[in-house]
């Protein structure tokens, strides 16, 4: 999976999970990271598994070597660029005819990406907003019938959003210009600083969705439980294989390698996201991330800031991403 997998934190706090025994779970981008973590924790306690991955080699040796490291789990994997809504609805079509009326227990929008050029998708939004927000907002919708079946008949279901440490870098009000179809405009340009606040929005809206999600939900009196989670600094590839990363790598003198390679493996970036997905004793609407919003340590829930609760932009990223998708926030 490209890199190490100490676990500074995971091998004693993972014995707190809960067996999964007839839960579905679906979970976006697992090919490395705490997504894959996160998929081979979930199928050594039991559950069943769907993953949303793009067509890849990568994705593929992936799948290979959950499925020989845990023979007896059912895991399905489903084609899903998230850079096209096109491919996202159709990956939902391909669940809903394997698996429609049988519910969904848990979906966790976890895939992202880190940091890219200012590159616009082929829907016209900037390539980071699209993959980590706005395809998982259509997803959401798509899939969410099946979590309705989840909670009549087993009592509840879950969506768990994957938000960042990056969501409350300063200025972190959620701006509506990156939730909008570029047209033309690069949103800052391809140095540093502009690519980490176009990431910084994403993971921002990844926690006012998050919102958004738990007061419609509440507003239906439907036990699906609204959740986030952030890694902290974990060894992953999404933080390595950026092109900033070497920058400031370099400048920090070695500094940054050594948090993200000595602190936190994918594994232990993955408890959080595993705390939302499986515990018993977490409710609707908290934020899960290592202990007092740190970039590492065990997971501890803590509360949410006034910029991912802020009710102008809750009905602002709605009004947006309604707008871009297509689909109504309100009609779930």
């Amino acid at each position: 999976m490209g890199v190490p997998s100490s676990k500074n934190f995971y091998d004693e706090f993972a014995k707190t999970f809960p067996k999964m025994e007839g839960k579905r779970v679906a979970i976006t981008g697992t090919t490395s990271g705490t997504g894959f973590a996160a998929a081979d924790t979930i199928a050594g306690l039991g559950g069943e598994l769907i993953l949303f991955n793009r067509a890849s080699s990568r994705a593929g040796a992936a799948l290979n070597k959950l499925k020989e490291k845990h023979p007896e789990a059912t895991i399905t994997q489903i084609d899903c660029d998230l850079t096209s809504f096109a491919s996202v609805r159709g990956a939902a079509k391909t669940y809903l005819s394997k698996f429609g009326g049988k519910g969904l227990d848990v979906l966790a929008n976890n895939a992202g990406i880190m940091a890219f050029d200012s590159l616009v998708t082929e829907d016209g939004f900037d390539i980071q907003m699209q993959t980590n927000h706005l395809s998982h907002y259509l997803l959401t919708h798509l899939l969410f019938p099946e979590l309705v079946i989840a909670e009549r008949e087993r009592g509840e279901a879950r969506i768990v959003n994957h938000s960042s440490l990056a969501r409350i870098l300063l200025p972190y009000k959620l701006n509506k210009a990156y939730l909008q179809k570029t047209n033309g405009k690069d949103l800052g340009g391809n140095w540093t600083f502009p690519r980490y606040k176009r990431y910084q929005q994403t993971k921002l809206a990844n926690s006012v969705f998050s919102t958004a999600l738990h007061r419609q939900m509440k507003s239906k009196n439907l036990n699906i439980k609204i959740l986030t989670a952030h890694p902290g600094v974990a060894n992953t590839d999404l933080v390595k294989n950026t092109s900033a990363y070497d920058l400031l790598s370099s400048a920090g003198m070695g500094m940054m390698d050594r948090i993200v390679t000595t602190k936190q493996s994918q594994y232990d970036g993955a408890l959080p996201l595993l705390q939302c997905i499986t515990a018993k004793e977490v409710e609707s609407g908290e934020f899960w991330g290592p202990r007092g919003d740190r970039p590492w340590g065990i997971p501890s829930k803590f509360p949410i800031e006034a910029a991912s609760t802020n009710p102008d932009a809750v009905q602002m990223l709605i009004q947006e991403s309604d707008a871009a998708t297509g689909v109504v926030l309100s009609k779930l």
